[in-house]
């Protein structure tokens, strides 16, 4: 019968990198008395370089030697946004709210599997352990919904929630609050 070792470590490691992006977009905004309708698109680039680093174990137990060494990464991706935004006014005596509803489809270009080289810290061989990621996904959607205010005085604050969906195993919420005043 085999022997079984229960191994319970902490693995850390800290990379650097560069990532340069690139956006274009462009829409159209139809009104019709306090409603306002938007289609849109969207072009983005990106050119990701993550750094080579290694993980370290702070401890000597069983599995103090599986701390892995990553062979540096590159990533590019080409995504298109076609989306829609509408909106409605509402005046209050307090202020102008103006709740918000965006939906936007996105799809991948260039972001495909790709394998990423390690080998454990202490080989001293330095065997190259190859990981390959998951396919990405090519098409998903974005759904938000907002909520933006304008109050007297030159004052001003909103608040904006997106979600994604259609994305296998992952789960995104953004929460954007913000205010603004003139003086």
């Amino acid at each position: 019968m085999p022997t079984v070792t229960t191994v319970n470590q902490v693995a850390t490691g800290d990379t650097g990198g560069t990532q340069y992006s690139f956006g274009l977009g462009t829409g159209y905004d139809v009104r019709h008395q306090a409603w306002t309708f938007g289609p849109y698109g969207r072009l983005t680039y990106l050119k990701a370089a993550i750094d080579a680093f290694q993980e370290r174990i702070n401890s000597s137990g069983d599995g103090s030697g599986l701390g892995l060494a990553d062979n540096d990464q590159r990533v590019e991706s080409l995504q298109t946004a076609l989306g829609a935004q509408v909106s409605y006014a509402v005046s209050t005596p307090l202020a102008v709210l103006v709740p918000q509803l965006l939906f936007e489809w996105v799809h991948e270009y260039l972001n495909d599997r790709r394998t990423v080289n390690a080998s454990y810290v202490n080989d001293p061989q330095h065997i190259s352990i190859p990981f390959t990621t998951d396919d990405p996904e090519r098409d998903f959607f974005n759904l938000g919904v907002a909520l933006s205010s304008v109050f007297r005085g030159s004052k001003s604050a909103f608040l904006y929630y997106q979600t994604v969906l259609g994305l296998q195993d992952v789960t995104k919420h953004d929460i954007v609050l913000g205010v603004r005043w003139a003086f």
